[in-house]
């Protein structure tokens, strides 16, 4: 069992004792229960992105897992993408064992990443399940059981989420909050997303009382505030001496960055935790943020290696510890796609006022920010005062870690008082850091001393004589006694050490060990070197190494047993090749493949597959673990086989053949089975061409010998005293961040424009309740229930001279469309006007493929201003035409444009682990883009 903590200087550290330990688990569990079970919260641990690395990984799946195993009735789930394989057995286990069946709206797709293995099983299953076949994202994650509990948060239903992210997730029951999200969810099952959306938004009480909470779905639809407005409202709320915790992984949008820059200037304390790999876009708030003083930051390690963990969370946390406290949470980003755009995400925020939810986020942050019970420990207390003054009392805290701490946000709670003393309202400071294993002293006033020593933190509240502090002290990492309890000392009983009459502090011997038990505590015993107000020796150690922490065992003791640490090396990977250098690839083996700069992830060159009988082999792969590629296809489908022989015989992968979908899909293949093979890629004859790019290949973890124990012979120590320091204390109020190899953040002044997705010109499924559709001349063509890609309709052409139009396409990019013909061929023409002349577009007129669906992609980017023309071939079969999609071509950007310059968060190719979960935030269909981007 080990304790894992994150800090902003330090890093991580271990466990140093078995009750710290106990503590920072119970903090990670964080299930709260509400008012009358009205809510339940959860929040994973991400640890350090390993799977297994700490116990409650999963522990948001498992709580999702065991809601689905008792429902009751019925399960209505929106799922933005899943690779768990737990969610999706649990859900075909409960359809089968019910007379009700689960229902699945999702941004997902047939082609899609995890199609085949996860979605698909359930669709088999008989799971009714709509899909989102727009451009635009259906970023949701919520769930509706039994008409009583909606479920909510960050966590997407991936292995990812659990391990190599921190999310939360908040299960509310409310009757007005159901009927909301049961609304929302309706429209969506029934195929009206985005646009076609009504708006749908309202208030509820969860904890009983006013009507003070909020939901609101994205995006934004005529009539009340967008979700950016309802965010910024709660922010410009808080005045002069309020706090607002956050933890975001997209931040770019600046409605919401300026309100928190104007909180920061009246006096709110702000501090917020950003996912490191965002941090580095050129549109995301972080920079922006830091270089005006607003205490951002992020987990170390974040910068170099941005998914170690990454933050996944969407949530802020608005006066946890006043009178009034509120959670935002959700699905949404704080992005223009997410909370701003009308025709954005589709995508969920509750807006919470209550303490309890609140403590329980704000708990989660103060865990996940790396403040651990310990970290900071009450070291000395003058609870008696001074020789010349018994009401001078002062208390000294120490930092035991290795990175600066700021307390500014901090308070202390006495055991028989109500009241709370907070740092960030004390009468006055020098400082609130407490540096690296440091000293900070906390006083009555600031001329407690005379000399020798100093006061850095004091308040004309502190009373630990006859009430206040009196007999306890709690040190919590949180104003108003909330957040983590990081100390206690004494146990609420007579002070366990200290002497009024001789005015001798009480010291602590090892701040390792629990500030509860007495025999963790003594008197001052050695020379005095501070003087109080009155000129008087104090015999306390204010500001430095307590003395009988200093006094050593005078008995020499041997040097312990020494079993050194074992630095890991970063894992070598087997094969990293973007196929832009020499061709073909060193230990490659390639047949009629050549290099191509039509399609490309890395530039500026992909390979290409584009005949029956061609084939790309890797070098052999000796103990392989996993390999990445991204694959492109314009029809048809490729083989990944394995062998152990280059030629042998060979075998597919799992998920193989890939079926091509016309856009850059990553692939992620298990090779762990497997010790020494070759993998070849192939086309499946005989369609398409093929692209791929960017493999690679890593090779397996084995565990390392270990090393032997080495005991060193016992060499007797004689103690040198450690003379007496009086720490120099700098405040730093904004910490200062140097990662490598990332460059330097240089803000402008001015905000940067939030920048939105890629329009397309045309998106059409022929599903709305106006025929035709706008824009469109149909000629006796008709919606078909029968036969369709996307429910309920296609449009249907059965007839000679039959044709459809589509409207005007300016300055198109490419064209794809689905296409089922029961004979016969279909043309696709383009012309200058509705009246032609018509000239047939690359593959028309295209061949009916025994009634199956094919999705057809047109290039169309040498046309400026066209029409496209959908016609029969005379004079056979039926031609059904489904999801048509015109993308709005790329042109080189000009001066006053506003444009976003997508990135590799370790500035290297091939593109970083888990892109997939960088595409939700950037509101593009598809896993990753790499370029300019409108």
């Amino acid at each position: 069992m080990r304790s894992i903590s994150f800090r902003r200087v330090a890093g991580r550290h271990g466990s140093r004792g078995v009750l710290r330990v106990i503590l920072s688990l119970a903090i990670t569990l964080c299930v709260t229960q509400g008012f009358a079970q009205s809510f339940q919260t959860y929040f994973n641990d991400a640890g350090n992105s390993t799977k297994g690395d700490t116990p409650d990984e999963y522990l948001i799946r498992d709580e999702l897992v065991s809601r689905i195993n008792s429902a009751s009735s019925t399960i209505d789930l929106c799922i933005y993408n899943i690779n768990d394989n737990a969610v999706r057995d649990a859900l075909i286990a409960w359809n089968n064992n019910t007379t009700q069946n689960v229902r699945i709206v999702t941004n997902m797709q047939q082609g899609d990443t995890n199609w085949t293995s996860h979605m698909l099983p359930m669709i088999d299953d008989g799971i009714a399940v709509r899909s989102d076949t727009s451009a635009t994202l259906s970023h949701n994650k919520f769930a509706i059981f039994d008409s009583t509990t909606v479920w909510t948060g960050s966590w997407n239903h991936t292995d990812n989420a659990s391990y190599s992210q921190w999310n939360n997730a908040i299960a509310m029951q409310n009757a007005d909050l159901v009927s909301g999200y049961q609304t929302e969810f309706d429209q969506m099952f029934a195929g009206s997303f985005h646009t076609a959306k009504t708006r749908v938004e309202g208030a509820f009480a969860l904890g009983g009382g006013a009507t003070n909470d909020f939901y609101r779905m994205s995006p934004q639809r005529p009539g009340g505030k967008s979700v950016q407005q309802y965010i910024v409202d709660e922010i410009d709320a808080t005045v002069s001496g309020d706090a607002i915790y956050f933890a975001i992984f997209d931040f770019t949008d600046s409605g919401v960055c300026d309100a928190l820059k104007s909180a920061h200037d009246r006096g709110v304390r702000i501090r917020g935790i950003m996912d490191g790999g965002s941090a580095k876009g050129s549109y995301n708030k972080y920079a922006e943020l830091l270089a005006y003083g607003v205490d951002v930051f992020i987990l170390l390690g974040d910068l170099e290696n941005p998914y170690n963990p990454y933050i996944h969370h969407k949530y802020m946390i608005v006066n946890p510890g006043g009178t009034d406290p509120v959670v935002i949470t959700g699905s949404a980003n704080w992005s223009n796609a997410a909370i701003v755009s009308s025709s954005g995400n589709d995508d969920n925020t509750v807006i919470i006022h209550d303490a309890a939810v609140a403590q329980a986020y704000l708990e989660n942050w103060m865990y996940m920010g790396g403040i651990t019970p310990g970290d900071v420990v009450v070291n000395e207390i003058a609870w008696m005062g001074t020789a010349a003054y018994d009401t001078d009392e002062w208390i000294e805290l120490h930092n035991t870690t290795a990175g600066d701490i700021d307390i500014g946000h901090w308070s202390i709670y006495g055991a028989s008082t109500e009241e709370i003393l907070n740092f960030a309202d004390a009468d006055g400071s020098t400082t609130t850091t407490i540096p690296a294993g440091g000293f900070l002293v906390y006083g009555k006033r600031q001329g407690v001393f005379s000399s020798g020593a100093s006061v850095q933190i004091w308040d004309d509240r502190m009373d630990m004589n006859d009430g206040g502090l009196y007999r306890q002290i709690i040190l919590y990492s949180a104003t108003n006694g909330s957040g983590v309890v990081v100390d206690r000392a004494n146990d609420g009983g007579p002070w366990f050490a200290g002497d009024a009459g001789g005015a001798i502090t009480m010291e602590r011997i090892n701040p390792g060990d629990p500030g509860v038990y007495e025999f963790n505590w003594g008197d001052f015993d050695d020379t005095p070197f501070a003087k109080d107000a009155g000129n008087n020796d104090v015999y306390g150690s204010p500001g430095a190494v307590n003395s009988i922490r200093a006094a050593s065992t005078p008995t020499p003791t041997p040097t312990p047993t020494i079993t050194p640490t074992i630095t890991p090396t970063p894992i070598p990977s087997l094969v990293n090749e973007n196929f832009d250098g020499t061709w073909p690839a060193d230990g490659w083996t390639a047949e009629s493949i050549p290099q191509s700069t039509t399609y490309k992830v890395s530039s500026p060159y992909s390979v290409q597959i584009n005949a029956n009988g061609d084939y790309l082999i890797t070098p052999l792969l000796a103990d392989p673990d996993y390999m990445k590629f991204w694959y492109y296809g314009t029809s048809g489908s490729m083989n990944v086989e394995y062998s152990d022989s280059i030629d042998g015989t060979w075998s597919h992968v799992t998920g193989s053949p890939f079926a091509g979908t016309a856009s850059w899909q990553q692939k992620n293949i298990d090779l762990s089975a497997h010790s020494d093979i070759y993998i070849r890629f192939t086309r499946v004859p005989s369609l398409g061409n093929h692209y791929i790019d960017d493999v690679f290949v890593a090779r397996r973890i084995t565990d390392p010998t270990p090393t032997p124990t080495i005991t060193p012979t016992p060499t007797p120590t004689v103690p040198t005293p450690t003379p007496t320091v009086t720490p120099t204390i700098t405040r730093t109020p904004v910490p200062t961040y140097t990662p490598t190899p990332t460059p330097t953040f240089t803000p402008t002044p001015t905000p940067t424009p939030t920048p939105t997705p890629i329009p397309s010109i045309l998106n059409e499924n022929f599903d709305g309740g106006t025929w035709p559709p706008s824009g469109w001349t149909m000629v006796s063509v008709d919606q078909n229930g029968s036969f369709y890609r996307s429910q309920p309709y296609s449009a249907l052409i059965n007839a000679n001279g039959d044709s459809m139009i589509t409207p005007l396409l300016t300055l198109p990019d490419y064209m794809t469309f689905w296409y089922r013909g029961t004979s016969g061929q279909l043309n696709v023409e383009y012309g200058p006007g509705t009246g032609g002349p018509w000239t047939h577009v690359t593959g028309s007129p295209f061949t009916h493929t025994s009634s199956a669906w094919q999705q057809k992609s047109v290039d169309l980017s040498a046309h400026t201003n066209i029409y496209i023309r959908f016609t029969r071939v005379p004079s056979l079969g039926n031609h059904n035409i489904d999801n048509v999609f015109v993308a709005k071509r790329f042109e080189e950007p000009t001066d006053g444009d506003v444009y976003k310059l997508n990135y590799q968060p370790s500035l290297v190719s091939p593109p970083d682990q888990f892109m997939p979960d960088y595409a939700e935030e950037y509101g593009f269909r598809g896993e990753y883009y790499y370029g300019w981007l409108p």
